[in-house]
């Protein structure tokens, strides 16, 4: 299956491929040092995308192909991102088939309510950009109703083989007052219920919430007897980002956000954690994924950017509040008529015995450059 869309995929951008937007990253990365996994690499990724709409036509194509390389010794691959058609039914039903990348999620380096994606995060090796770029969508159907005020959509994606978990996302949305809101419905391995939404006051504050309830799910902890784990199961878990953007100018913003993860640990679990990890290595610490294992996180984005020369400062730091390590960046973006340049270096802090210090990169560069052909 997974080769059937790849071809379907690579034939749909080689027709248009004359006009498909290009994006291409470069990144290096430099080892922390650690014993539990060198990370010197090089490491690239091309893609191509393309929408397709033919005059008059009620229906579009779509389709996004990544080559890429992990590391400078490793072999090249290629996966299809996205391939599918979009049917404007009328009277205000779409429906999608295909291969498709959906976002859902509000936040900026946390989305709870990214459902189909495992409520994703910024990567520890790449930005958020070059991440939404290379990633893979999922196969299914998108149904969606846009009436006046209200869109209603459901999405199902098969279980079409042992690579992929059945879901389903049902949402409606709508505006309280001067506030946009999304309600979502979510079943995977897991039930969930969900709620963002963003408003505006005044000219210059934009507030924004990202949050999820999730019926029951499993953690892992170490078991306080050597090498050895246990399963622990929580009921009613709470996954809340709150945020806000105050735009000094139109062309300076700063942007802060604080998530509480209920999945997270803290007090003696977090330690506990943090001492298995440093004495028998990462692979229980993994299980939660980055910026996950600790229940209180805070994030803080500045922006500038001068129209005289199009160019882009980005300065962004997330922080673990518990143990106060985190990573930081400065990024530079150049946009010209029909290519945008991006530099963006990331630098890993914290202690030898925290999140970050047990993190198997150290710092990062990375080089993007996006074609609109």
């Amino acid at each position: 299956m997974t080769q059937v869309w790849r071809i379907l995929c690579f034939c749909l951008i080689f027709i248009a491929f004359a006009s498909a937007d290009v994006y291409y990253l470069a990144e290096g990365a430099k080892n922390n040092g650690n014993a539990f996994a060198p990370a010197d690499y090089l490491s690239q990724d091309i893609v191509l995308s393309q929408r397709i709409k033919w005059p008059d036509a009620s229906f579009s194509w779509y389709g996004a192909f990544d080559a890429g390389q992990v590391a400078a010794n490793e072999s090249f691959y290629s996966k299809c991102l996205e391939a599918g058609v979009g049917i404007d039914i009328g009277n205000g039903w779409f429906v999608d088939l295909g291969k498709k990348k959906t976002k859902t999620g509000v936040g900026y380096f946390r989305k709870p309510t990214d459902y189909l994606k495992g409520g994703g995060t910024i990567g520890q090796n790449r930005s958020a950009a070059s991440q939404e770029k290379v990633s893979e969508g999922l196969v299914g159907i998108d149904i969606a109703y846009m009436g006046e005020g209200v869109t209603f959509r459901g999405i199902s994606i098969p279980r079409w083989d042992n690579d992929q978990q059945e879901q389903s996302l049902l949402s409606f949305a709508s505006k309280f007052g001067d506030a946009d809101y999304t309600v979502f419905l979510y079943r995977g391995d897991y039930a969930s219920l969900g709620l963002n939404g963003n408003t505006v006051i005044g000219d210059s504050l934009e507030l924004h919430m990202d949050s999820k309830w999730t019926q029951q799910m499993n953690r892992s902890l170490p078991s306080g007897s050597g090498s050895s784990t246990t399963t622990q199961e929580q009921n009613g878990v709470i996954d809340a980002l709150l945020g806000c953007t105050y735009a000094f100018d139109p062309n300076t913003s700063l942007t802060i956000e604080y998530n509480y993860n209920g999945a997270g640990l803290e007090g003696s679990e977090y330690n506990e954690m943090l001492d298995y990890t440093q004495n028998y290595g990462p692979s229980l610490y993994d299980t939660y994924g980055l910026l996950s294992v600790a229940k209180h996180y805070l994030y803080e984005r500045f922006a500038q950017t001068y129209t005289d020369c199009k160019l882009t400062l980005e300065l962004m730091n997330a922080n673990n509040l518990q143990d106060q390590s985190g990573f930081a960046s400065i990024g530079l973006s150049q946009a010209y008529d029909q290519a945008t340049v991006s530099l963006v270096a990331r630098v890993f802090y914290g202690a030898d015995r925290s999140e970050f210090g047990f993190a198997p990169i150290r710092s990062t560069f990375s080089a993007e450059v996006e074609m609109f052909l």
